[in-house]
């Protein structure tokens, strides 16, 4: 059969390639982009967008039924790639052989950017007998050999085109490092103390937990990473020092040691690792910059402890080294339970001193032997769910169901088996919930407003904090939300919907108490247990989710207290 459409990857390099298709009437498909100058899809994206509502170009949407998962989550959820793909994806990269003081950032750069790679040739294997596959890099050819048994078409050039663009990375690397540090060398380099300081990456939760554990708003510095940020939450924000993270500081002496060491690891960096395909390249070759730029902030702000909530973002390593250098304290959460991968490719190298976790099963079984040896993991229970909510979710018994939705391959499935409950029980509510960016999104979005719109008076949308909503419900059903963990901290029923065996792995099912593959084994449950108390007889459940005594921040807090910082101020 006579393949009509031209698969494009579309970068700066293939920019030229992709206009010259256009100009020409070629049939393209855009199968993902990434921007060099912005890191992600950025421009390109926004271009791609403008064809495509024109009719120009396709995207990789338009064949969304030839290819199993609906994002990155789903693919994780069905494939657990990464997990399987460990041993490739070690001797591809060399990294136990990795050391100094940006192995670890390197690491998590290299994992994330292979994660990408793992899910575009997983998306060739799916559209291949579809589109005219594009050329690939020796790393994707590799693996689609690895995971596929067959070649692809190679770039003959790779190797040439590879270098002439990392080469031009070091060197924009290291003028602008050069530029950034005298832009920063202060005559009069004045020190501010500040008791914490805290990454923010949005939204209102988090300043309730910041003043319960520093009620001097005065001596909270929040420290934010781009404009989008500050002018979408400034609002927010009035009460706190909040500056940007790259507004610290340098006497004239450190600011010229500063530059050597930056250019001197700017060197190695690209000794070691200049062969690797740009989009990895890119992000390592801007390492010592990044590091650079948090020595100047803690320089500024002698901060006794950072808190983060970025431990996705490899940057955090750079801060924790220097925050750590000064003798402070740094200090992160992961954002939930890690339920549809054994190993979340994200979290597989990090590095903080205090590390806050709902409960310590994962890490016992999985990231301790990747975490270093000085990280402190804690399991803790619902970080999210401030005190007050906390309390008044422990002193209700409710009666309604919540539904956590998203995006994902059983989907159908899923809104029938909702359908089906709010049917059987008539008589009590199901609140549905899902991010507002999908609610509108795509073939879930219109699912979405079909439910809330079906004429079942039981059936509504909540658009409420979930811990607010919580004191109405005694149940949670979900395929795999972290708030099916803290629904047992709740004293609530978990029913965790796991219709197609086929998973290749599912956190949750080393619980069986709490996962139930039909709507029969849902309505069983729930009756057998809406008018009793909730009781779990699975002892392990505690590993899953901490249930102690305390209010989690209690937990964070007592640890602040009883650690005070060593200063180590610049000379």
């Amino acid at each position: 059969m006579q393949k009509h459409t031209h698969g494009i990857y579309l970068t700066e390099v293939t920019l030229p390639k992709f206009l010259i298709f256009i100009a020409i009437g070629r049939e393209i498909c855009v199968l993902g982009a990434y921007s060099y100058i912005q890191n992600h899809g950025g421009y390109l994206e926004k271009f791609v967008t403008k064809l495509k509502a024109k009719n120009i170009v396709k995207t990789i949407s338009d064949f969304d039924n030839l290819i199993p998962y609906k994002d990155a989550g789903d693919f994780q959820r069905l494939t657990n790639v990464f997990s399987e793909s460990e041993a490739w994806m070690e001797s591809q990269f060399n990294l136990n052989f990795l050391k100094g003081d940006y192995a670890l950032a390197c690491k998590h750069i290299i994992c994330n950017r292979t994660f990408s790679l793992y899910q575009r040739n997983y998306d060739l294997h799916y559209l291949e007998n579809t589109i005219v596959v594009p050329v690939l890099n020796s790393y994707d050819n590799s693996f689609f050999q690895f995971r596929f048994g067959k070649s692809l078409k190679s770039n003959l050039f790779e190797v040439v085109s590879n270098y002439l663009l990392n080469i031009s990375f070091f060197i924009l690397s290291l003028i602008q490092c050069f530029v950034w540090i005298f832009s920063r060398i202060r005559f009069v380099n004045n020190h501010q103390k500040i008791t914490f300081a805290a990454d923010y990456v949005g939204g209102p939760r988090d300043m309730r937990f910041w003043d319960y554990l520093n009620p001097d708003k005065t001596k909270t510095l929040v420290v934010v990473r781009d404009k989008y940020t500050m002018q979408a939450f400034g609002h927010l924000l009035g009460d706190y020092k909040v500056v940007f993270d790259n507004e610290g500081s340098f006497a004239l002496g450190s600011g010229i040691n500063a530059w050597i060491k930056s250019f001197k690891d700017s060197f190695l960096l690209f000794v070691s690792s200049s062969q690797l395909p740009p989009d990895y390249y890119r992000q390592i070759c801007f390492l010592p910059f990044k590091r650079i730029k948090y020595r100047a902030l803690f320089n500024k702000y002698k901060c006794s402890f950072f808190w983060g909530r970025d431990d996705y973002n490899y940057q955090h390593i750079m801060r924790s080294q220097e925050i750590r250098r000064i003798g402070g304290v740094s200090m992160g959460c992961n954002h939930g339970i890690q339920s549809i991968a054994t190993i979340a490719y994200q979290l597989r190298y990090l590095d903080f001193d205090y590390y806050y976790m709902h409960g310590l099963d994962q890490y016992t079984d999985v990231y301790s032997k990747y975490w270093p040896e000085h990280m402190i993991a804690k399991g803790v229970g619902s970080m999210f769910s401030n005190p007050q909510q906390q309390a008044i979710i422990k002193e209700t018994e409710g009666t309604d169901v919540a539904i956590i939705i998203a995006p994902s391959f059983h989907q159908d499935l899923i809104y029938d088996a909702i359908v089906q409950l709010a049917k059987t029980f008539s008589d009590l509510n199901f609140w549905i919930i899902t991010k507002p960016k999908h609610r509108l999104e795509g073939d879930f979005g219109k699912k979405y407003q079909s439910l809330i719109l079906s004429g079942l008076k039981n059936v509504q949308e909540s658009i409420e904090d979930v811990y607010d909503l919580l004191p109405r419900c005694k149940f949670v059903f979900s395929e795999s939300s972290t708030l099916l963990a803290e629904s047992v901290y709740f004293d609530r029923i978990a029913l965790c919907f796991d219709p197609d065996p086929s998973f290749k792995f599912l956190y949750y099912r080393k619980f069986p108490e709490m996962v139930f593959k039909d709507v029969d084994g849902l309505i069983a449950r729930i009756q057998e247990t809406r008018y009793l108390p909730v009781h779990y007889n699975d002892p392990n459940l505690g590993s899953m989710t901490f249930k102690g005594d305390k209010h989690p921040w209690s937990i964070i807090k007592e640890d602040i207290i009883i650690r005070e910082p060593n200063y180590n101020y610049e000379k």
